[in-house]
């Protein structure tokens, strides 16, 4: 068996513990955040109107001893339980045992430390160790973005140690792996896992044989078909879901049009956002390193390494951007799964080549380009975490500041950006700041919605400006919502809400007609047209939540003295259609 080399920087005596950088960046992720404004930062739209609100519905189905009416708060009562493959996996049980932010706080805790930990387990392979595997263990836990759809890649370096260690794995390491596949999403996370397996073999250079990494690959996949049954029931059913015929996007020029993404999902890997913060601040500088680092055999092993790697990515990225040509080619519901989820899994592996540099040259030029783009890059994701990024700085922005930060951008002027109309607006200070971050317990905004709740009782809603996803969040029933799966009956019901504004935007069109996921009110677009609001109630709507006045014959103003203070309107629905 081939030994490899314990480069990196050990710790020494009165040095910080080698898991001190990891507590320390989670105390302060949380911590202060929890102290400057009052929550944690949910960074994506996907966090709040569907991860989030999904669980917390989980946890209610799971509360109530599997009680099937949980799900009745979405899209009019035409979901249930197989839409939600949530609904299945053990993950969900923590939000069945404490309520939605601290269950919220809790899943991103245990996702974050389960990647961390893995990464750590996953580096012994390469022989780093202490200061060096701690910073790029937390360069992969805290770049991850989502809590719980993101666990599939969380708990993915810890599939790849117990599945290409030397060692043979044993009863616990089976459980694991079954465990982290049970709790991973199938069409995101494990379909593609088992390239990312052969990858890292090609990588590393002493791992398990080909018939211990296929056993070990299949009990993860077992348990990721486990966690998946919801979906597969709901596909065994025959049940037409609004995106089995989505169409397939075509190009003037395919050809120009494949390698204008190949080139630009390359360079940014943005397409990937929904579950990491992107690796593209780091990942050049890896693979440099990786290419130049050393000379003789093992520069020619770390050389294979950094090739594996950048394959790989050509391959995620081919894969994105020939999407509308591999969807050309199927049909139903395979056409919707997006292929380009592969990429998803690039931080690890380039993780892992920044620790194989560093094992092999710990002291040399490329093993500082690794340190100090990793460390570069932790601390823009620590800042992101925290709720210091672009879009709190748009969100905290006076109107006329945003409107000189788009014509600082549109004369390509970074100066005036960082002038007193912009960034140095007397009216941006801290305080401000802390307000335009977005966290859970802000967007849940539980005691206007538990007094928007009293008056509704078992009616439904539909929201005309509010995010639609809060109302069921607070046990509300809706009419609309977000939903990446749901019947395409319903997605042809609430057509008529929405039909004028439809008409007379050809955007707004194809947005719900050739995508769909969002079902809403759609009050800010083509805004001199209302929705049909007797239309609504068709579909079971009792009243409509704003956050602004409406005017119409078909509305009546029913605000409860306790929404007096909230922004938000409460109007009674008095009409229906063919009345």
């Amino acid at each position: 068996m081939a030994t490899v080399e314990t480069g990196g920087q050990g710790p020494k005596p009165g040095a910080v513990s080698e898991h001190g950088l990891f507590v320390a960046l989670l105390a302060l992720r949380h911590g202060l955040a929890l102290w400057w404004y009052g929550g944690i930062h949910a960074r994506l739209h996907d966090n709040l109107d569907s991860d989030a609100v999904y669980s917390a519905v989980t946890g209610v189905f799971l509360r109530g001893g599997l009680d099937h009416g949980a799900f009745d708060v979405f899209l009019g009562g035409a979901l249930d339980w197989t839409y939600f493959a949530r609904a299945s996996q053990p993950l969900g049980l923590i939000h069945a045992l404490l309520p939605p932010v601290p269950a919220y706080w809790l899943t991103e805790v245990v996702v974050v430390c389960l990647a961390y930990g893995g990464m750590r387990a996953l580096l012994t392979l390469t022989g780093v160790r202490g200061r060096d595997a701690a910073l790029l263990s937390c360069l992969f836990a805290f770049g991850l973005s989502f809590s719980g759809q993101g666990l599939g890649l969380a708990g993915a370096p810890l599939v790849l140690y117990l599945t290409l260690r030397p060692q043979a794995p044993g009863a616990g390491a089976f459980v694991v792996l079954f465990l982290i596949g049970w709790n991973s999403v199938l069409v995101m996370h494990a379909a593609f896992l088992p390239l990312v397996v052969v990858a890292a073999r090609m990588m590393l250079p002493a791992v398990a044989g080909w018939g211990r990494v296929a056993r070990a690959q299949a009990v993860y996949l077992l348990g990721a078909v486990l966690g998946a049954v919801p979906l597969l029931a709901n596909m065994w059913r025959g049940v037409a879901a609004h995106r089995d015929n989505w169409p397939v996007q075509t190009a003037d020029n395919p050809l120009v049009a494949f390698v204008s993404s190949l080139v630009s999902n390359l360079l940014t890997q943005g397409s990937w956002y929904h579950a990491t913060v992107t690796p593209a601040l780091y990942s050049a500088v890896f693979l440099l390193a990786g290419f130049l680092a050393l000379r003789g055999e093992a520069g020619h092993r770390l050389r294979r390494a950094a090739g594996v790697v950048l394959a790989f990515l050509l391959l995620a990225v081919a894969l994105r951007a020939g999407l509308p040509f591999l969807q050309a080619q199927i049909e139903g519901p395979l056409r919707s799964v997006q292929l380009d989820r592969m990429g998803l899994f690039a931080a690890v592996l380039l993780v892992l080549l920044g620790a194989l540099v560093l094992s092999g040259a710990p002291c040399g030029r490329a093993a500082r380009w690794v340190r100090g783009a990793g460390i570069l890059s932790l601390a823009l994701f620590l800042l992101a975490h925290l709720g210091i990024n672009p879009a709190t700085l748009r969100a905290a922005l006076p109107p006329e500041a945003r409107e000189a930060a788009r014509a600082a951008v549109a004369a390509r002027d970074p100066g005036a950006l960082a002038g007193p109309q912009v960034l140095g607006h007397p009216a941006l200070k801290p305080a401000v700041l802390a307000g335009a971050v977005s966290t859970l317990s802000r967007h849940m905004r539980a005691q206007a919605y538990a007094c928007i709740r009293t008056e509704v009782g078992t009616g439904r809603v539909l929201s005309a400006g509010p995010d639609p996803m809060i109302a069921p969040l607070n046990g509300i029933r809706a009419v609309d919502g977000y939903h990446n799966l749901y019947p395409a009956a319903y997605h042809a019901a609430f057509r008529p809400v929405i039909a004028a504004k439809l008409a007379a935007s050809a955007d707004l069109r194809a947005y719900y007609d050739d995508w769909g996921n969002r079902v809403g009110a759609f009050i800010d677009r083509v805004p001199e047209i209302p929705p049909d609001y007797a239309a609504a109630a068709v579909l079971g709507a009792t009243h409509v939540i704003a956050d602004r006045r409406l005017d119409g014959q078909e509305l009546a103003e029913a605000d409860p003295e306790c929404l007096a203070g909230t922004g938000l309107r409460l109007y009674r629905i008095v009409s229906q259609a063919g009345r």
